[in-house]
């Protein structure tokens, strides 16, 4: 009974809130209907494809590696880190930090920091790259200088690195590039542990999700090959007597980019990267690089003085037609020097690159144009070309027949400034010129209640000068709102009754117990009236 009376309560609640947000329902529907404006917008075809992101990635079926690696937004990335543990006698076992190079060719380390903060929040630099540095391997590995094994690594730290602590940072020119930290906190990764309870472990990062994760020191050995050290640190001296071999001279500087054509429209050989020099001397391609998703591919050809040259490059990689994050291009010197980057962003559309462009103060930007200039200046153009017998509509960017556009508020400014030819008059509805009626004596006469227009000779209404006989004050319209009361009185009645309905299915049980119980109740009192109606006759005095 008790669960029956919640359910009933439960459904009183209900039909009351109902109630309340159904009984305005007609007003603000009325009102926003009378203050809701449209207003319709029709999408060519051309536009629709514009509009769908295109998810498919044209270079996955061209130099793939194993797996495809994380997009870590830059080349030298953080890979695994160890704060050293003391095992048997040996103090600050496998203290180390590895370094990871992610493209394919020598890369320059000048400018980028190791930095290093502790449980109070002090920061350290760890290790700094001077100029002439440049990593040649895939992996770097820096050990701390009181390991055990401080002289298998390719440079050495003196900061002392805890278990709990962090983040670690890498920077370059103190733009922060990479960063992990194990403090346990949220954000972070769970701390290190000592090897009482817990077998030691080092923070190894996954290329393919870009996450850190506890591996047993045992089961992952850093990378190091004494006999090619990755880490080379050149001063000017060195630099003289250093094998031509080593390290290719740089001969691609002041090269940039210029033009990317990504949205082709039939196959992926319609794509280029276009370069410039903008240098004094012919820069010579071979041994430079464009850097794309984590690797690089040669370049060659040359580029003369002030010229563009647009590089199809089709048969090496293929471009994300219209990417849904940045796509990143780099160009690389020979020495591994970036020479310049640029992303171009989702929004790529058919017939159009992604270019340069000067404005008349100088200024660059790169914008989306549909004037497609390979090998030669880059030009903006806002829409695109039309064929013969059409326009640009601007409003909607589409081509549209001459003879379809509708007059424009400037056009027709300009008609109604000019004055119309004599024997004509200017519609104020339409702003064209019209022919005046002739001013002859064979104008019809107008008609009962009509008079001539003195202007143009036609016949117009007679306007009436009758004063108003109606109200002494003026009309002022009033708002019945009689239909939303109903409709607010019929919803409250169709709630109720399905109340009813509802309570007395629920309790029908109940409510025939109570029947039964007011019947027999009634017949009692009726039988004991009758009773004492029988009984007053007899004791009636004949």
């Amino acid at each position: 009974m008790k669960k029956k009376l919640s359910i009933f309560q439960n459904y009183f609640q209900f039909s009351l809130a109902l109630l309340f947000s159904v009984g305005f329902l007609p007003i603000n529907l009325q009102s926003d209907l009378v203050d809701q404006q449209y207003s319709l917008n029709y999408i060519t075809e051309d536009e629709l494809e514009e509009t769908i992101p295109d998810l498919s990635d044209p270079s996955e079926d061209n130099n793939q590696d194993e797996y495809e690696i994380y997009d870590f937004g830059s080349d030298l990335i953080i890979s695994a880190i160890n704060p050293g543990y003391n095992i048997d006698e040996e103090k600050n076992v496998g203290d180390f930090i590895e370094l990871r190079n992610l493209t394919n060719a020598p890369l320059v380390l000048a400018g980028f920091t190791l930095r290093y903060t502790n449980s109070t929040g002090k920061t350290s630099n760890v290790f700094t790259f001077p100029e002439g540095s440049y990593m040649t391997g895939k992996h770097l590995l820096l050990r701390y200088h009181n390991s055990s094994t401080s002289d298998i690594a390719d440079a050495n730290y003196k900061v002392d690195i805890a278990m709990k602590a962090g983040p670690l940072a890498l920077y370059y020119e103190d733009q922060l590039v990479d960063t992990v930290c194990w403090n346990g906190s949220k954000a972070c990764e769970r701390e290190f542990k000592n090897t009482v309870n817990n077998a030691p472990t080092t923070l190894v990062r996954d290329l393919q999700t870009g996450k850190f994760e506890h591996m047993l020191i045992d089961d992952f050995m850093p990378n190091f090959d004494p006999d090619s050290p990755a880490l080379h640190l050149l001063d000017e001296s060195e630099e003289d007597e250093m094998d031509e071999g080593l390290l290719p001279p740089p001969q691609c500087r002041g090269l940039e980019f210029s033009e990317i054509l990504t949205y082709y429209t039939d196959d992926k050989t319609e794509q280029f990267i276009e370069v410039f020099n903008p240098t004094s001397v012919e820069i010579n391609l071979n041994g430079c690089f464009v850097g794309y998703k984590n690797k690089t591919y040669p370049l060659a050809g040359r580029v003369g003085v002030g010229q563009y040259l647009a590089i199809y490059q089709s048969d090496l990689f293929a471009l994300t037609k219209n990417p849904t994050n940045l796509s990143v291009l780099t160009l690389i010197d020979a020495d591994g020097y970036i020479l310049d980057e640029v992303a171009y962003p989702h929004g790529q559309k058919r017939l159009t690159t992604y270019a340069k462009i000067f404005d008349s103060q100088g200024n660059e930007s790169w914008q989306i144009t549909y004037a497609i200039t390979p090998n030669a200046e880059n030009v903006y153009q806002k829409f695109r070309s039309c064929e013969e017998g059409k326009v640009i509509n601007e409003a909607t960017g589409n081509c549209v027949k001459v003879t379809s556009l509708k007059t424009t508020i400037n056009t027709l400014k300009n008609s109604i400034a000019a004055p119309c030819p004599a024997g004509k008059y200017r519609n104020p509805l339409t702003g064209r010129c019209k022919k005046i009626e002739t001013t002859s004596q064979n104008l019809k006469e107008c008609a009962e209640g009509y008079e001539r227009n003195p202007e143009t000779n036609r016949c117009r209404k007679v306007k009436s000068n009758t004063p108003n006989d109606g109200a002494e004050y003026a009309i002022e319209p009033t708002t019945s709102s009689d239909k939303k009361v109903f409709i607010g009185f019929g919803i409250v009645t169709i709630i109720l009754v399905l109340g009813i309905v509802y309570v007395g299915l629920q309790f029908r049980n109940e409510i025939v117990r109570v029947t039964r119980k007011i019947r027999q109740r009634l017949n009692n009192i009726r039988k004991d009236l009758f009773a004492c109606t029988i009984g007053r006759h007899r004791d009636k005095k004949p």
